[in-house]
């Protein structure tokens, strides 16, 4: 992508700022209000090939809302004042900020030839807030990007073009705004086709990730209006990402429960997002049918959650005859520990550690009351064994506590090994390609060695690992002789 500032833009201060180009204000009384006006230099500036000025007080009234609305560096505005703003945009015409449709730029419907390239204008730009216009022009693309604790307003001024925005679906457990290059499960805001005139789509700080990304369609121009603007200084940096589609059968938890329902079992599944476990159910029910399978919320780290899920599984299916324990968090954290922060290791060791213990005790309280008994498996995973972790060791040591809390509650518990040590990056992309298989895969294996256990009324503790020693070796050395499942996942070199 290309994007440069056509005409240079400038910067105010801190507080209320300036206007660009340090122009002069005067007030004038026009229909009875007041407003501002630039005497040498209206706010709106000139564009090479677009030489058409504002004359609208649209603009003004605009800024002076912003001004409100954005009082200090980092200010979320208040509701009223995000309903002001929105009225404001969504009555803002091409003619109120300089623009016309019959301007050449916007009458080409062709094709650029190579990378089309964005270009922009600051209207103006302070501590508190930014006024800026983007121009795009056919099949133009700006990525998906993010917007640390922002507030931003789009309006389309002139064309056609595709909007789609996001939100994590998982609150962001770091306040480091950069982004991590894990993946992370976003929910689909907006995915339309918008033309002009039409409403301003927001994107609120509070919501999560508020990401967006613009197609355009046709040449058309966008007015963004972002309080506080980007700053590194302040660490509010760009962070831009792709996105992938996803199915709620991308994970391990997932993997399992559809090998159990092929089984003929009924499951219960749960999460602490009501939109994995929304969607979960919905792909299994279709699969499966509604009598097979249920879903609830359930923060394992809170103890009346896991409660309510033991309720829950009770009054659905009245008992349960294996609780497989597989909540685990890393945090999308692989920093050393010595730049971890609190809020990081809190939500890594209250979901590994606490959320296990919490899930540990439910769960034989409500087997101890079931005539039949029953059977917990726990999932442990990188660490577990006592090999070092480096690149997440917090994640390594909740893992190492699964194993000794399990030997602990012997007898009749089983833990699962199911991921490998933690190594440099360019280690880890080869071993992952050696070793690690898809969840499908994995469940496969596993479902049948648990379902074994209750059927064999066997209450000796037993360990199942689904990637053995002679396995790795055998496979590494597969690797090393033929070069077998080189870049099977990542790209090494």
């Amino acid at each position: 992508m290309k994007v440069e500032e056509k005409i240079g833009g400038g910067g105010g201060g801190g507080g209320g700022g300036q206007a660009v180009n340090g122009s002069r204000r005067r007030r004038r009384r026009r229909n009875g209000e007041d407003y501002e006006e630039e005497e040498e230099e209206q706010m709106m500036r000139k564009r090479t090939g677009r030489r058409v000025q504002a004359t609208s007080t649209a603009i003004q009234r605009l800024f002076v809302a912003c001004r409100t609305a954005f009082k200090g560096p980092g200010t979320v505005p208040l509701p009223p004042d995000v309903h002001v703003l929105r009225l404001l945009l969504d009555k803002m015409r091409p003619e109120d900020v300089g623009l016309s449709s019959d301007i050449l730029f916007f009458k080409s419907r062709n094709a650029v030839n190579g990378t089309p390239r964005i270009t922009y204008s600051t209207v103006y730009k302070c501590n508190n807030f930014s006024m800026c216009i983007f121009f795009l022009p056919p099949t133009a693309v700006i990525p998906l990007h993010n917007h640390p604790g922002m507030t931003v307003f789009s309006k389309l001024l002139v064309g056609s073009m595709h909007i789609k925005s996001y939100d994590w679906v998982d609150p962001v457990i770091s306040t480091d705004s950069k982004g991590s290059s894990q993946l992370r499960l976003a929910k689909l805001v907006v995915d339309s086709d918008f033309t002009a005139p039409c409403n301003t789509c927001i994107l609120y700080p509070t919501s999560g990730g508020n990401m967006h990304t613009f197609r355009a369609i046709t040449p058309c121009a966008v007015l963004d209006v972002l309080g506080p603007p980007y700053s590194t200084e302040d660490g509010r940096d760009c962070t831009y990402y792709h996105d992938h589609p996803y199915t709620s059968d991308s994970g391990i938890g997932y993997a399992l429960a559809k090998e159990f329902l092929k089984a003929g079992d009924n499951v219960i599944v749960c999460s602490r997002s009501g939109e994995r476990v929304e969607l979960a159910v919905q792909q299994l029910r279709q699969e499966f049918g509604e009598q097979h399978v249920w879903g609830t919320v359930c923060d394992v780290r809170e103890g009346k959650d896991v409660k309510a899920l033991v309720a829950f599984a009770s009054d659905n299916l009245n008992y349960i005859d294996i609780w497989i324990n597989n909540a685990g968090s890393n945090a999308y954290n692989y920093k050393p520990l010595a730049e971890t922060s609190d809020d990081v290791l809190m939500e890594i060791v209250t979901t590994n550690t606490l959320g296990l213990m919490i899930c540990c005790r439910e769960a034989i309280n409500m087997m101890l009351n079931q005539p039949r008994g029953g059977h917990i498996f726990n999932i442990d995973g990188a660490g577990s064994d006592g090999r070092p972790t480096p690149r997440f060791a917090a994640y390594g040591a909740t893992k190492r506590s699964v194993v000794h809390l399990t030997k602990s509650l012997q007898p009749g518990m089983v833990t699962t090994d199911l991921l490998m040590s933690g190594a440099t990056t360019k280690q880890a992309k080869f071993f992952i390609n050696i070793l690690a298989e898809p969840p499908d895969v994995v469940a496969e294996y596993l479902v049948p060695c648990i379902r074994s256990i209750p059927s064999s009324q066997s209450m000796k503790p037993t360990y199942i690992r689904f990637l053995t020693g002679l396995k790795a070796y055998s496979q590494i050395f597969s690797r090393l002789a033929f070069g077998a499942r080189r870049n099977r996942y990542l790209i090494e070199d």
